[in-house]
């Protein structure tokens, strides 16, 4: 269907790296201090491309790229995705490290569906005992690297059983 997100992109944002970012096995934390995060996110967007998705739907990683930005009392892996064209697909991801918590948190800013295609939502992947879940933290803002930002600010500040 016309509507459906790309397997690649899809797969990147919303699959394997939640994976390594809730997981603990990698730390990206460290690659950014070390100026090396781009690379590794490029060098994972083949590896995804190559190893988990049909050669047919493989994507380009145009426009992949990350920084680190400081907000209130997280860090913030910040990573612009490859455009997002289709539903569900993920403007950027930022993956949240604050000083109190064990874990960071992984947010996405998301297309928006068939229905509302000029919409975004922003969702976050939690780690729980059954795995990895969605959930969906409603409306977000324009595709804008700032606008998220400031969006995921105020929603770190909260706990995820605090947004149900």
């Amino acid at each position: 269907m016309d509507g459906q997100p790309r397997h690649h992109h899809y797969r990147f944002a919303h699959v394997s790296l939640p994976r390594i970012a809730l997981g603990g096995t990698v730390n990206l934390r460290q690659f950014a201090d070390e100026g090396k995060l781009g690379q590794m996110l490029r060098g994972f967007w083949d590896f995804v491309g190559t190893q988990q998705v049909a050669e047919e739907d493989r994507l380009p990683a145009d426009g992949l790229s990350s920084e680190t930005v400081t907000t209130g009392d997280s860090t913030v892996l910040l990573i612009t995705l490859p455009r997002a064209l289709k539903a569900t697909e993920a403007y950027f991801v930022a993956i949240a490290y604050r000083a109190a918590a064990a874990i960071p948190r992984y947010f996405c800013l998301e297309h928006g569906t068939p229905l509302f295609p000029d919409t975004t939502m922003i969702g976050e992947w939690v780690q729980g005992e059954g795995g990895l879940s969605h959930v969906n933290l409603g409306d977000g803002p324009e595709p804008d690297a700032d606008a998220f930002l400031d969006a995921i600010t105020r929603l770190s500040a909260t706990t995820v059983s605090e947004q149900n």
